[in-house]
Order: C-alpha cells, then structure tokens, then sequence
C-alpha cells in the first residue's frame, strides 16, 4: 500500500538527517524538522520515497498473501 511509506517517511528524513548531524549543529530532530520546512518545504519530507515504498511494498504484499494462506490453512475463514 502506499500509504505505508507515504506515513513513515517524515519521521525517517528526520531521523537521518539527526543521525547524521553528530555534533548537534542543527539542533536535534525539531530542529532539522524546521529546516527541512523552510528549506525544501513538505516535499522534502518525502525524499527517499520511492526507496522506501520498494522496501516496504514487496513486503507487504508478500505478508498479507502469507497470512492469508496460513489462514486457510488451518480453515480460518477469509476477510
């Protein structure tokens, strides 16, 4: 789905650009929310989007097709 890495992604550009920033230059994660605010707007929230979604994606088809095969495995009924 795509809502899946649409929803994490903020919070991962963030949490990278935190870890890569070891001195605290920018001042921590409201700090380079703010930046990545001002300087690229909301979309660059969604940098690294579509690398994220061909992670996320297989996996999550691949997890619900699993689970539903389990599921009739064992006689459970189908959503």
């Amino acid at each position: 789905s795509l809502s899946e890495p649409t929803a994490a992604n903020p919070a991962d550009v963030v949490k990278t650009r935190v870890m890569n920033d070891p001195h605290s230059v920018v001042g921590g994660a409201v700090g380079h929310f703010k930046r990545i605010l001002r300087v690229d707007g909301p979309v660059g929230f969604l940098k690294g989007w579509t690398a994220s979604y061909l992670r996320i994606g297989p996996h999550t088809v691949i997890s619900l097709v699993l689970i539903e095969k389990v599921r009739q495995m064992i006689g459970m009924a189908s959503y």
